[in-house]
């Protein structure tokens, strides 16, 4: 049976910054991808200038800026998760992708987890469980990326549509994306309603729609990312925290 320090489940920014100094780690994913929470909701158009303060964050940043991924019109967000496991393949990491948690038994100094992947079912020993995975939230809204038809956005037209929605520019010229808040909980709903009302904004048109909610939430589970505007903050707050545990 393999041993771990830690387990973490959620393949967070976050998530890889712990296992970077906690290197006995073990990160399970249930996706395909490695950066669920700025990829997939399409957060972080434009995030706030930041200046890492670790080795491993210059190198994360250096490697952001070398894809094309950081520039002075913003954050090139389609381009995270490539980012993460081009870093990731220089950095190894114990990572599990398309593994699902099934439970976890006290053992003795820790818990025995059973996982399953397309291997089968799997036992791992960790001396703790970190989940990141947030349960409770807010509101929620739908990212949905729109050509203004090479003119900028009229702001007030779009939030006559979608009332009380944040539009921000893409990283491309002439793009816009906006966060359509919606009550529905199934996805599938949200775009069509999403799509119904688009027929008012006649002029603009849908290039994608993100695949999951990006929700706020009441509380931010440890090593979550959604409490960071900016995926290497998330990443070096990861090290961070490994580092005092270490400490202690």
């Amino acid at each position: 049976m393999k041993k771990f320090k830690a387990l973490i489940i959620g393949s967070s920014f976050s998530a890889i910054g712990y296992a970077e100094h906690n290197k006995n780690t073990l990160i399970i994913e249930a996706s395909e991808i490695l950066d669920t929470s700025f990829y997939l909701p399409m957060r972080g158009f434009e995030g706030s200038a930041y200046a890492p303060k670790t080795e491993k964050g210059r190198e994360l940043m250096g490697l952001f800026s070398k894809l094309g991924i950081l520039s002075d019109r913003g954050m090139n967000v389609n381009a995270f998760e490539i980012g993460l496991c081009r870093y990731v393949e220089r950095n190894p990491k114990n990572i599990y992708l398309k593994c699902r948690f099934v439970e976890a038994e006290r053992a003795d100094g820790g818990y025995t987890v059973t996982l399953l992947h397309n291997g089968g079912l799997e036992r791992v020993f960790a001396e703790r469980i970190i989940d990141t995975r947030a349960v409770s939230f807010t509101e929620q809204s739908l990212a949905v990326i729109f050509d203004a038809n090479g003119e900028e956005s009229n702001t007030e037209k779009i939030t006559r549509v979608f009332k009380d929605s944040e539009q921000k520019k893409a990283f491309y010229e002439g793009r816009y994306v906006i966060y359509a808040k919606t009550e529905s909980t199934d996805i599938n709903a949200a775009k069509a309603e999403i799509i119904n009302k688009w027929k008012n904004l006649s002029g603009y048109r849908i290039l994608y729609i993100a695949p999951v909610f990006y929700r706020v939430y009441d509380e931010y589970p440890q090593l979550s990312d959604g409490a960071f505007d900016n995926p290497i903050a998330a990443f070096e707050y990861g090290i961070r925290l490994a580092r005092e545990e270490a400490e202690l």
